[in-house]
């Protein structure tokens, strides 16, 4: 037999044997049966007309088990069935196929492959050198004594702000900055004069280090009021969420101040230590108090007192409000 010594090639030799795809010389070369092609074959080797016997290799396979196989003679190619010619045929064309489209895949992976490097190399010439656009900028006073300033920009950057009672800005203007990238910023200017104007200008820069600066917008810091006398306003006193033992008191005033709040069973209310139910400390517009262990079905009168950091007293008109049966 044929001798191939790669093992692919063994292995493709032995199952084609396993499937019939190798043809006997002897089986088929001459006279297409047993018996008589092997005393054909006899006669033509003493008289030198032939080569030994041995096995060829059928129509189509040859290309499989490379450029040295031996192939069948015209003869032996045409004393095969044809059933059997074209199911190898079929057999080594799908496997060609397969083949080529391996290679083909291979070289799109290679090509895709080429492709992305060169898209990360035109990534890493290309250098960012256009700055952040700033937007919607917005500036307001906050007391007499603080202005707030925030703004947008397109991208991550930084945060600063820039301010003078100069416009435009000086080079030595005041200035507070944040380190951290981001698309939204704020910042809180402290430490201003009273009834003051103030220009505000911001800038802020990007990871690649471009920089853009708007420009100034003013505020004006809120007056100190001067002896101030004016008590707090208190609007909206109202009792609700009145169970059989409890009630909720909220109120609202028109400044920052203190909350107190007198509860008694006769009317008018008192404003003593003994009516103060409840009480807090911290200046606020908005105040609210829980009122417990209550007596069911029973008519409460409640005033609310809120004093301002001037010490000016605000007190509510009288309410009441009647708890459930149990």
């Amino acid at each position: 037999m044929y001798n191939i010594n790669n093992k692919t090639g063994k292995v493709v030799i032995l199952t084609a044997l396993a499937i019939g795809l190798l043809v006997p010389f002897g089986a088929y070369a001459q006279n297409g049966n047993g018996n008589n092609g092997n005393n054909g074959r006899d006669r033509e080797e003493k008289e030198g007309k032939r080569t030994s016997p041995g096995w060829y290799v059928a129509p189509g396979l040859r290309a499989r088990l490379g450029a040295d196989a031996p192939e069948a003679s015209a003869e032996v190619k045409a004393s095969l069935p044809l059933g059997i010619q074209r199911l190898i045929d079929r057999l080594i064309g799908r496997d060609r196929d397969r083949d080529d489209n391996r290679d083909k895949n291979g070289r799109d992976r290679d090509r895709d492959k080429g492709r992305d490097e060169k898209d990360k190399d035109e990534d890493k010439d290309e250098v960012d050198t256009t700055a952040p656009t700033i937007s919607r900028l917005r500036i307001r006073a906050e007391g007499t004594s603080s202005i707030r300033v925030a703004w947008m920009t397109d991208e991550p950057a930084t945060s600063k702000a820039m301010w003078s009672t100069q416009n435009p800005l000086p080079t030595n203007a005041s200035s507070s900055a944040t380190a951290d990238l981001k698309t939204e910023h704020q910042i809180l200017i402290n430490g201003l004069e009273a009834d003051t104007v103030y220009f505000v200008a911001v800038s802020s820069a990007d990871a690649s280090g471009n920089t853009s600066t708007s420009t100034p917008l003013y505020a004006k810091t809120r007056a100190e009021i001067a002896g101030d006398t004016r008590a707090p306003g208190i609007f909206g006193l109202t009792a609700w969420a009145i169970g059989d033992t409890d009630a909720r008191v909220t109120w609202f005033t028109n400044e920052r101040a203190s909350a107190n709040l007198y509860l008694s069973t006769t009317s008018p209310v008192a404003l003593t230590a003994e009516n103060e139910v409840a009480s807090d400390a911290n200046s606020t517009f908005f105040h609210s108090f829980s009122v417990g262990e209550l007596a069911s079905s029973t008519t409460y009168y409640y005033v609310a007192g809120s004093a301002d950091a001037s010490g000016n007293v605000g007190v509510s008109a009288e309410g009441n409000f009647t708890t459930k049966a149990e």
